[in-house]
């Protein structure tokens, strides 16, 4: 299991539940806001979720620079310093 991309979710959804940090709409109802948050995390979420998914392989060593196409390490953080 991903620890860090664990972290890194449930961080993410506790910043964007409604009224931590801000509510949007602020006069919603609370089905409309549920929903905005909900949009709003999924985006976020959808944006970055491989960048941290990179980073935390890269860290458990599960990226080396002996495999450069394997798909879940491609553009890691660790690149090989070698060219065709």
């Amino acid at each position: 299991m991903n620890w860090l991309l664990v972290l890194y979710t449930l961080l993410l959804f506790v910043l964007l539940t409604p009224a931590i940090i801000v509510r949007l709409p602020q006069n919603g109802n609370k089905w409309t806001v549920a929903f905005v948050h909900g949009f709003i995390f999924t985006f976020i979420f959808y944006l970055t979720h491989n960048f941290i998914l990179k980073i935390s392989n890269t860290l458990e060593g599960l990226c080396t620079d002996e495999d450069p196409t394997d798909p879940d390490c491609s553009n890691s953080i660790t690149t090989s310093g070698t060219s065709s």
